[in-house]
């Protein structure tokens, strides 16, 4: 009987793990991510180039970013990370809260940083944080933790994007857009960007998807054998 009940629990163990990968997957891709494609610039762009972006093949919709290499540092602890200026009230690329909620990024609320890198600085809520630019504007700020939010790839930090441009002392510039784009335009898209020699990289949330959950599909139809021979074994000894 403890053997059936101890095989039971290893089947219990391997279902509640698949669950968990769908939740992951959920989150990230189809609650926060609503974005098609991310588009990245060699250097940032004016707010000139958003027309043309508005404009490309199949575009739907366009959120700009500012993304500038940082150091943040607390105390003895310090992280690099890439620190990203968000528009203020995000659609396509949601940053959520525990309770799922997207966060919106008003000038003066702070710092948004992820569970991870509070947990590596070692701070909460109301903390300062010393934020040093790594970009050709090499200054360091004092920066108060306005929010901590889940996430559950590597650890990323978020600020109201005219507050970043303020920091670092220039106008609306861009460093990259997310874009929702007609499926069916998808392919014009791509012959058009390719030949815009200012974009860097393009990433395609819906192949990205479907690779992962094709990477997933394999580890966890291996870990279900793994756990039903390991539940078979125990059960019956």
């Amino acid at each position: 009987v403890i053997g059936m009940s101890f095989g039971i629990a290893i089947l219990v163990l391997g279902s509640f793990f698949e669950d968990t990968i769908g939740y992951v997957v959920s989150f990230s891709f189809d609650k926060s991510q609503r974005n098609d494609v991310r588009l990245s610039f060699v250097e940032t762009l004016s707010p000139g180039a958003f027309h043309d972006i508005r404009h490309l093949p199949g575009v739907q919709a366009v959120e700009t970013f500012r993304s500038v290499p940082t150091r943040f540092g607390h105390e003895q602890r310090e992280y690099r990370v890439a620190l990203t200026g968000m528009e203020a009230n995000p659609r396509l690329k949601r940053v959520l809260d525990s309770n799922e909620k997207p966060l919106v990024f008003p000038e003066g609320s702070g710092l948004a940083i992820s569970e991870k890198l509070a947990e590596i600085l070692e701070v909460k809520p109301g903390d300062i944080v010393d934020v040093q630019i790594l970009d050709r504007h090499q200054a360091t700020y004092q920066i108060p933790v306005g929010r901590v939010f889940p996430n559950f790839t590597q650890p990323s930090a978020y600020l109201n994007r005219g507050d970043l441009h303020r920091l670092l002392l220039e106008g609306e510039q861009f460093s990259g857009a997310y874009l929702s784009v007609d499926s069916a335009r998808m392919k014009d898209l791509y012959s058009e960007v390719k030949n815009i020699p200012s974009v860097a990289g393009v990433l395609d949330n819906r192949a990205a998807r479907r690779s992962f959950d094709e990477t997933v599909s394999e580890s966890t139809d291996l870990l279900r054998v793994i756990y039903a021979t390991f539940s078979v074994l125990i059960a019956f000894g």
